[in-house]
C-alpha cells in the first residue's frame, strides 16, 4: 500500500518528538511517510528493485541481454509477494516478503532465506527498517519486532512495550527513528532511546562453577534494565550465542570452559553481565584410575585373540592383526564417544551427519576493510593467527575489545601494506544445498570493526 509523500513538517515533528520517547511512551504518533531509502537498492554494479510485488535485478554482465530479470531464490516456493527491500548497511539487500526475510548481495545475487532461530515475528513480512549494525525492525500484519541477523534472534513487542494495536501495514526508516504504519495511523519509534541493560552494581558477575557431565550450567547474573531482558551465553572459542534454557546452558563437555553471559534488551543491544570459569569433571566410568587398566586389559585380550593357531612367524602376524583391529576398534569407539576429528580417528558426525535439501554449510572468512569500502580477503597468517578449527580463535576476535583488534590490524598492515586495510569484517559464509546443487548465498556478517 503506498504511503503519503514525505514532508519537511514530518521531519521536524520527528525531531521535536524525541523527548516523548521515554520508557512510558516509546511510540509517538506521527505522520505517515515514504521510506528514506529509495525503492531500489544499489549493490555495487547490481540494482535490486521491487516491480509488481516481485524482486528484480539488473546490472551489467548479470544477465544476457538488457533489462531487469526476476531474482533467483533458493527457497522451494520462492520469496512470494515482496513488500519491501532495504540496504542492511553491510553491502547486502534485505527483502521483506510473503515467505519471510531474504538476503542477497552483489557477489551472491540469489535471494536466500535468513537463518533465524527464535523470538522473531512469524508470517509474511510487510516492512523492514535496518538500523545499520545487523539489527532490523520488521513487522507482519499482527507483530512488530527486532531481528538480529548476526545471531538469528529476535524480540516481538507487546502491549507492555507500548506498541500500538494492529493491524500493521509496514515499517520504514526515518532518520534515527522507525515509523510503524498501522490501520489507525503512524507511530515513530526511536531505537536505543532508553538506557541499555547493565550488570547490577556496574560489575560483571564472575565466579567458578563445577557442573556434572550432562547437566546444565545454572547461572542468573543480576541485571538492571528499564525493560524486559533475555539472557544468552556463549562458550569461549565458539561464536554463536545460545539462549539459556530454564536459566541453564546445556551441552558442556568434560574439561575446562569459559562461559560469558549477555543480556539482550527489546532492541537486541548486547551487554555482558556474567563471566564464569566452569569445570566439567569426567564421568566416573571414564575415571583416570580405571581407564588405563581397562585399556591395558582390552589390548591384552585383543593380542591373545589375534595369535594364530598355527603357521610360521606367529608373533609378527599377531601384532599386525592386533594393530589393524585396534585401529578399527578405536574408530568405532571414537564414533560412539563423539571424539574430536583428529586423523586417523574420526568423530561421531563422520558416521551420523547427514545433509538434506535446504541444509546450510558454514565456513568463516575474515575480510580487510579499506577506507573506500573495498574488501580484501585475509587468511590466518595475515592476522598472525594459528588455529585448529574454524572459529577457535576468530570467535575471540569477534568478541574482543579494541586493543585486541588493533593488535591484529597492525599485523595485517605489516604483512599486507599494499592493501591499505583499516578495518576488519568477520563473516560466516553460507552454502545452501538445493535440488539443483549447492549454491553460494550471502554470508552472515558477525562483526565489522573500523579503526578509530
Amino acid at each position: 500500500m503506498p504511503w503519503p509523500p514525505q514532508s519537511l513538517k514530518l521531519c521536524l515533528l520527528l525531531a521535536w518528538s524525541a523527548p516523548l520517547h521515554a520508557q512510558g511512551e516509546r511510540f509517538a504518533p506521527c505522520e505517515a511517510l515514504v521510506a528514506t531509502e529509495a525503492a531500489a537498492v544499489q549493490l555495487g554494479s547490481i540494482t535490486a528493485a521491487v516491480v509488481d510485488g516481485a524482486l528484480q535485478l539488473s546490472g551489467d554482465g548479470l544477465f544476457d541481454g538488457d533489462g531487469p530479470r526476476p531474482a533467483a531464490c533458493t527457497h522451494p516456493d520462492g520469496t512470494g509477494a515482496v513488500h519491501a527491500i532495504a540496504s542492511s548497511g553491510f553491502g547486502q539487500c534485505v527483502v521483506a516478503a510473503e515467505h519471510g526475510l531474504f538476503v542477497l548481495d552483489e557477489a551472491h545475487p540469489v535471494a536466500d532465506l535468513a537463518d533465524l532461530r527464535s523470538g522473531c515475528p512469524d508470517g509474511a513480512l510487510l516492512g523492514v527498517a535496518p538500523v545499520g549494525d545487523g539489527r532490523l525492525f520488521v513487522c507482519t500484519e499482527t507483530q512488530f519486532g527486532c531481528v538480529d541477523l548476526r545471531h538469528g534472534y529476535g524480540f516481538c513487542f507487546g502491549a507492555e512495550q507500548g506498541v500500538p494495536p494492529g493491524p500493521f501495514l509496514g515499517v520504514k526508516k526515518a532518520g534515527d527513528a522507525v515509523v510503524l504504519q498501522t490501520r489507525d495511523g503512524a507511530f515513530s519509534y526511536r531505537p536505543d532511546a532508553v538506557a541499555a541493560p547493565r550488570p547490577t552494581g556496574g560489575e560483571v558477575e564472575r565466579g567458578e562453577r563445577t557442573v556434572a557431565f550432562g547437566e546444565r550450567l545454572q547461572v542468573a547474573p543480576p541485571v538492571d534494565a528499564p525493560g524486559p531482558t533475555r539472557l544468552v551465553a556463549r562458550r569461549h572459542h565458539h561464536h554463536l550465542l545460545r539462549p539459556l534454557v530454564d536459566g541453564g546452558l546445556p551441552g558442556l563437555r568434560p574439561g575446562q570452559h569459559t562461559v560469558e553471559v549477555f543480556a539482550l534488551d527489546q532492541d537486541l543491544r548486547r551487554v555482558q553481565v556474567g563471566h564464569y570459569a566452569v569445570h566439567v569433571p569426567l564421568p566416573a566410568k571414564f575415571s583416570t584410575r580405571w581407564l588405563p587398566l581397562a585399556a591395558a586389559g582390552a589390548g591384552l585380550l585383543v593380542l591373545l585373540a589375534a595369535v594364530p593357531r598355527r603357521g610360521r612367524r606367529r608373533v609378527p602376524r599377531a601384532l599386525l592383526r592386533a594393530g589393524v583391529f585396534s585401529v578399527l576398534g578405536l574408530q568405532v569407539l571414537a564414533a560412539l564417544l563423539g571424539y574430536g576429528r583428529s586423523w586417523p580417528f574420526m568423530g561421531f558426525s563422520m558416521y551420523t551427519e547427514t545433509y538434506r535439501e535446504g541444509s546450510l554449510l558454514y565456513k568463516p572468512q575474515v575480510l580487510g576493510v579499506r577506507d573506500d569500502g573495498g574488501l580484501v580477503p585475509l587468511i590466518d597468517w595475515d592476522l598472525g593467527l594459528r588455529q585448529d578449527g574454524y572459529w577457535q580463535t576468530l570467535s575471540e576476535l569477534c568478541y574482543g575489545d579494541e586493543d585486541v583488534l588493533q593488535h591484529h590490524l597492525a599485523i595485517v598492515a605489516e604483512r599486507r601494506p599494499q592493501d591499505g586495510v583499516t578495518g576488519l569484517r568477520f563473516t560466516d559464509t553460507r552454502k545452501r544445498l538445493t535440488r539443483s546443487g549447492p549454491v553460494d548465498v550471502a554470508p552472515v556478517v558477525v562483526r565489522e570493526w573500523r579503526q578509530p
